[in-house]
């Protein structure tokens, strides 16, 4: 077996293990030395490609992952069933997600290969500094294996007196951040570029606003918080405040969901009055200025009749559905294709949208598309360079008065060995 890969030449080698799961292919690099080295070489980085959603409720349950046919069961999502649980005595709940990894409360995860790294402990911090505080993951495997973590104190409660009129954030800012590369958690000051913001009265405690997401693009880290964002620079140690454009207006029942899309980072509102807009951030020449990309009324759109090629719910719904043989061979052929350019088929037609529940679901990655969550159950992927709607079907969560408190879009990446100080697969 050793010298089997001499037998063929390593491109075509390579175009063959390139085939196999992303478990399959991890697991081809412990055959030989000659196979590591292809597939370190040329297959570490999976083929651009949309995975699914890892799911979170409002109970104590495993995440669910909504993901299309094509891709079930290619993608270890059951994070429990290999993860080593220890003492943990609630399943595992996701903080972040970036290219492929998974942020878990003490781990980063690659369900791809199943690996999986221990965080050293977290530095010790009163409750008073621990309060607030939100963690990010920064990877960009197309530029280094290595990842980091961020941990950010958001800024002061609204509920807080102390916090109106205040100026915020600091001039310089103090992050913790760990990085697989030393393997350790270290402080860095950053300091702010620009001008600051005034906490007002329209800011919301972070209990109101569930979790915040981070947005890792071209080397920065972007965070949302209720009225502002902020872009964190980790190679110069700086960071810029990005005020909400004036027109959106937020409450403690709807704010803007931040996201990577295509060609960057976005900004998606849905009012209580249905108005959808899409804001893109514009970084060219330096400047940072927040563009509005679409604006549409979702109470106009039509939506389309019920799809025969939904998503499922990878260890949920997908055993429940009345799937027949028939349907499960047809399964790659009604499979859709979120990661094709082309549109062609998803149509216009239907029943005027009367739901009176519209959510942002997600974002996808590399398409204009944001996805929607309507009555919150039905899923469709909302194409806002041409208003169409593709349905994906229904979310048959396990229990009827569970809520979604929060969506992670996976996109699966890496195959390469997950680095730190005890990796494990």
């Amino acid at each position: 077996m050793g010298d089997s890969p001499r037998l063929l030449p390593e491109d075509v080698l390579a175009d063959i293990l390139a085939r196999l799961a992303p478990r399959s292919l991890a697991v081809s690099r412990g055959v030989c030395r000659e196979w590591r080295a292809v597939v370190d070489a040329r297959c570490n980085l999976l083929p651009i490609s949309m995975g699914g959603f890892f799911i979170l409720t409002n109970e104590s349950e495993t995440p669910e992952f909504f993901v299309r046919p094509s891709m079930a069961h290619k993608i270890a999502a059951d994070l429990e069933h290999y993860l080593k649980m220890d003492h943990w005595y609630y399943p595992p709940d996701i903080a972040d997600s970036c290219n492929g990894l998974l942020l878990l409360e003490d781990r980063v995860v690659n369900p791809a290969t199943r690996q999986w790294v221990r965080l050293p402990p977290y530095p010790a911090l009163t409750e008073t500094e621990s309060r607030g505080n939100d963690r990010y993951l920064a990877f960009d495997p197309s530029l280094s294996p290595y990842y980091k973590v961020v941990s950010i104190k958001g800024p002061p409660y609204r509920k807080d007196e102390r916090s109106e009129g205040l100026k915020w954030p600091p001039s310089v800012c103090t992050l913790l951040i760990y990085s697989s590369s030393t393997g350790s958690w270290e402080e860095r000051p950053f300091v702010r570029e620009g001008p600051t913001i005034t906490i007002a009265a329209n800011l919301w405690p972070f209990s109101d606003l569930g979790r915040s997401h981070g947005v890792y693009w071209n080397g920065a880290l972007y965070v949302y918080w209720s009225g502002f964002s902020m872009r964190i620079t980790l190679s110069n140690d700086t960071y810029q405040v990005l005020p909400l454009p004036t027109s959106i207006k937020t409450s403690e029942y709807y704010q803007p969901c931040l996201g990577k899309s295509k060609n960057g980072v976005h900004l998606v509102v849905v009012d209580d009055q249905k108005q959808l807009q899409v804001w893109f951030l514009d970084e060219f020449g330096g400047k940072m200025e927040w563009v509005l990309k679409h604006d549409a009324k979702l109470q106009a759109v039509k939506l389309p009749k019920y799809t025969y090629r939904p998503w499922i719910l990878q260890d949920g719904n997908y055993n429940d559905q009345e799937t027949t043989n028939k349907e499960l061979v047809q399964e790659k052929e009604l499979d859709w294709d979120s990661d094709d350019d082309n549109d062609d088929g998803i149509g216009e037609w239907g029943e005027k949208c009367s739901c009176k529940s519209i959510e942002v679901f997600g974002f996808h990655p590399y398409r204009e598309i944001i996805f929607l969550l309507l009555w919150s159950s039905r899923v469709v992927a909302y194409y806002f360079n041409s208003s169409k709607i593709q349905d994906l079907g229904e979310l048959h969560i396990k229990h009827p008065y569970q809520i979604i408190s929060a969506t992670f879009t996976y996109t699966p990446c890496w195959v390469g060995e997950l680095l730190g100080n005890n990796s494990t697969n």
